[in-house]
């Protein structure tokens, strides 16, 4: 039964290649004989007789002009081509002071358009004659699922199950998170299971991400209390060393007293003739040295006084910059918590849209598509409702519309058709 069912489709499927074979092969392969007015995308071979520098194959701009050797820029629009020689050869006759021999061609026709439910909808390039039924034909057919999809259906289906898993189970940990980022904010040494998650995953897997939130809140708490207690013996250490430092400040200060005290007595015995100048001068150079000795021992105080300072402040600063953090990362979470709700909605959505869409994918083989063409007149834009065998004119986009669950099946699968 189920290979009568294929090949009953294959034929069906060469029956249609074959009509619009025929339909290709019957059309005419040349313009009705109606008015066509040039436009953007229209390629003109111009043919100036005995000017082969001035002839060639120009492309009609965006707007709706042709740039021309010697003469610049012509405007084509609203013009067929009688109307468009004789305006060339009203402007190229003046340009070159003689009667202008001028001959017009199409090159190119500017391409026709096709959106909808299709299998590759896009634009393509017009041929005198083509059919709405040729157009369709030439985008691909008709776009079905039910023929074509039903595969991709499923494989949509599965990886839009495990995005929403995946979000799921992304939500969970954020919500943990953000209850063990609440308790430390507020300064609470247990963590409260939140509702939501209880909801979301159950008592024991919420107890157990609590838990888990619950050691890390307790580590942090273990790490600030570590470092506040490192300034804190840094600074005693710091302290102790000015300590020492002033220590060494009173025992300079001392030797410099005596020596200065030693030099003015030499000072007064060299006048008297009972001591050297030598003397003297070993006197003041250690005289010199004391004094050295005591701004260097000063600027050692001052720089542990200042580390000490520091070391305070850190121990301090510590708690602060912690609680700066914990808000920030509150802050981050409530965002993320958002974003990952939104996406576990959508993924929902979806997986609910493609099990209603997979209930009635029978019916969509059954119904018949319609076709609209929005043509450029003048400066209007017109909407006809058309068939099968109706032409297809340049520049037209042809809008293939087939209603049903089908549709919007292709559309979510990323490799049907577009409207």
């Amino acid at each position: 039964m189920c290979k009568r069912r294929i090949w009953r489709g294959r034929f069906l499927g060469w029956l249609y290649c074959l009509v619009v074979l025929g339909a290709m092969m019957a059309a005419p392969t040349t313009q009705a004989e109606e008015r066509y007015e040039f436009a953007s995308g229209d390629v003109l071979r111009l043919v100036l007789f005995g000017r082969p520098e001035l002839s060639g194959s120009f492309r009609v701009g965006p707007d709706d002009s042709i740039s021309l050797p010697l003469v610049g820029t012509v405007s084509v629009a609203g013009k067929d081509r009688a109307e468009l020689e004789d305006s060339l050869r009203a402007v190229f006759t003046k340009a070159i002071s003689t009667e202008a021999n001028v001959t017009l061609d199409i090159d190119a026709y500017r391409p026709f358009f096709v959106l909808g439910t299709v299998n590759k909808p896009g634009s393509y390039q017009y041929q005198p004659g083509v059919t709405v039924l040729q157009a369709v034909a030439i985008a691909g057919g008709i776009y079905s699922l039910a023929q074509n999809e039903a595969s991709n259906l499923l494989v949509l289906s599965h990886r839009e199950q495990e995005r929403l898993d995946t979000a799921t189970g992304q939500l969970k940990l954020l919500l943990a998170r953000r209850a063990r980022l609440v308790a430390e904010h507020t300064g609470q040494h247990q963590i409260a299971v939140p509702i939501q998650l209880k909801l979301m995953a159950g008592d024991q897997e919420a107890s157990k991400l609590v838990a888990d939130e619950s050691d890390l809140m307790r580590a942090r708490a273990q790490s600030l209390a570590n470092q506040i207690e490192s300034q804190d013996q840094v600074r005693v250490l710091a302290e102790k060393h000015i300590v020492d430092l002033k220590g060494q400040l009173a025992a300079v200060e001392r030797q410099l007293d005596l020596t200065d005290q030693e030099l003015q007595m030499a000072l007064g015995l060299k006048e008297k003739g009972l001591t050297t100048g030598s003397h003297v001068f070993d006197l003041q150079r250690a005289l010199a040295d004391f004094a050295a000795q005591k701004l260097d021992v000063q600027s050692s105080i001052d720089r542990a006084e200042q580390d000490a300072v520091r070391y305070a402040n850190s121990s301090v600063q510590a708690p602060l910059d912690h609680a700066l953090q914990v808000a920030e990362d509150l802050k981050s979470n409530e965002r993320d918590v958002g974003l990952q709700m939104a996406a576990l909605v959508g993924a929902a959505d979806i997986v609910r849209t493609i099990t209603g869409v997979a209930s009635t994918i029978g019916s969509a083989a059954n119904l018949s598509p319609t076709y609209t063409i929005v043509r450029k007149v003048g400066s209007e834009f017109q909407h006809l409702d058309v068939h099968e065998i109706d032409r297809i004119l340049p520049g037209d986009v042809l809008k293939v519309k087939k209603d049903g669950p089908g549709v919007a099946a292709g559309a979510m699968s990323g490799a049907g058709p577009t409207n």
